[in-house]
């Protein structure tokens, strides 16, 4: 009876034994894979990024091409990085054995100011995130704001901090309408007489009291193909709204 236990024992034993060698053969695997460089990416792929070149975004992140996956799994996870001003965020996907993803989001221009002979790319925050000498269509131009200097990330440096806001209420209140790309340029130059050139009309909204209900009033008009050109008259919502021939 004893003799039948020890050799349960026994066996039992055994095939613990094999463990040490299956760890151990697992590991020199992948040390061998480590060193031939299975785990290394040639490039990473980027997307996502318009105006944000390949390179910039590589160098932000600290990647580099033929680089190893597994060390930059190890020595970058929850990294916390900085970024260019002109991206918003950067995800990254690692595609084991030997790819790697990154989303970039890039922020949006919403307008340009102009200053110095090139304009400025400002988002809905007011911040510079770069400077151009040619503009896209479908970005208004922003007037009535003069500004001293700037930093790219920042807001420009400006004396004129209530039109500026009044600036930025606007883009923020034609980007939720979808009126931004048919606007081409808003002029702030006076606070009590706000203007938007858009779609063949001269908006006079008179100042920022009731601006999203002007502007869905605006919106209504322009839905109407045969609205014509001139000055539309959105001042007063309680008052009688117009649009003003000017070409007589």
């Amino acid at each position: 009876m004893g003799k039948v236990v020890e050799t349960n024992i026994k066996k039992r034993g055994g095939p613990k034994r094999k463990w040490p060698l299956v760890v151990g053969g697992i590991v020199l695997i992948f040390l061998i894979l480590l060193v031939t460089g299975f785990f290394d990416v040639k490039k990473p792929t980027i997307e996502g990024n318009e105006r944000v070149t390949d390179e910039i975004v590589m160098e932000n992140l600290d990647m580099h091409e033929d680089m190893n996956l597994i060390w930059y799994a190890m020595t970058h996870y929850n990294a916390e990085f900085e970024l260019d001003p002109l991206i918003l965020s950067a995800e990254v996907f690692i595609k084991w054995p030997h790819n790697i993803l990154v989303k970039i989001t890039e922020k949006k221009v919403m307008g340009y100011i102009p200053y110095m002979g090139m304009f400025l790319c400002i988002d809905t925050t007011g911040s510079v995130l770069d400077s151009v000498h040619e503009i896209d269509e479908g970005t208004p131009m922003l007037t009535g704001i003069q500004v001293q200097s700037f930093s790219l990330g920042e807001a420009v440096d400006t004396e004129d901090t209530e039109r500026f806001t009044i600036m930025l209420d606007c883009l923020n209140v034609l980007e939720k309408y979808e009126l931004l790309t048919m606007t081409d340029e808003i002029s702030v130059a006076r606070a009590e007489d706000i203007h938007w050139m858009i779609d063949g009309l001269d908006v006079s909204i008179g100042t920022t009291q009731d601006l999203d209900r002007k502007t869905a009033a605006l919106k209504e008009i322009l839905n109407d193909t045969a609205h014509g050109s001139g000055i539309l008259h959105l001042e007063d919502l309680n008052s009688q709204i117009y649009i003003e021939n000017t070409n007589s």
